[in-house]
């Protein structure tokens, strides 16, 4: 999915500069970059966690990546949504929060980054079946139990409709569990989107 949205942004700018807010190990962006000839992309990955960084930048090197951005910062810290972006990954992240204003904030920011006709590319998970048994025998980055929260693929498009988003893909896997949605910024670049509500 990512790929394919790299691949569109380019039949129409010589370079895509994107960015992953969290992105942990980095392995799908690595696997992603590598397939694009050096310059074509401009890529910063960014996560809170240092040692996340480090197997970001390994996975980066064991694929031959030179130029990549690696940044410390927080996914939800408004300060750390200055610049504009072709695309934006959200991987992993939302998930994991329970907070429904806190996932629509976060998403109402990298919005606000997007150049008109950018693109956002997260994950979804509408659906799991162990999630009693993840809560009690695990715990989350916070250190707490960690307690996911489902969201509907409907209630997330219903927040890219108010940020003037339009969903141009979503793949789930066989089980209905995870899924990775896809959307397009339609609106001009630069403009304010709505206020979370």
């Amino acid at each position: 999915c990512l790929a394919s949205v790299v691949r569109e942004q380019l039949s129409v700018k010589p370079q895509v500069r994107l960015l992953d807010v969290a992105c942990g190990g980095g392995e799908y962006d690595a696997l992603v970059l590598a397939q694009f000839p050096p310059g074509q992309i401009e890529a910063e990955l960014r996560d809170y966690k240092p040692e996340n960084l480090e197997a970001a930048k390994a996975n980066a090197a064991r694929h031959g990546l030179t130029g990549v951005v690696f940044r410390q910062a927080d996914a939800f810290d408004p300060a750390n949504y200055t610049e504009k972006w072709d695309v934006i990954v959200v991987s992993g992240l939302w998930e994991i929060i329970s907070d429904d204003r806190l996932v629509r904030s976060g998403l109402r920011m990298a919005v606000s980054c997007l150049d008109a006709g950018g693109a956002l590319v997260f994950t979804v998970q509408p659906h799991h079946p162990q999630l009693e048994l993840i809560a009690r025998t695990l715990t989350s980055n916070t250190g707490q139990p960690w307690v996911m929260r489902l969201r509907s693929l409907e209630l997330f498009r219903e927040w890219l409709a108010q940020e003037q988003m339009r969903e141009i893909s979503h793949r789930m896997e066989e089980n209905g569990i995870f899924g990775v949605v896809a959307a397009v910024r339609s609106t001009a670049a630069g403009a304010a989107p709505p206020p979370v509500g």
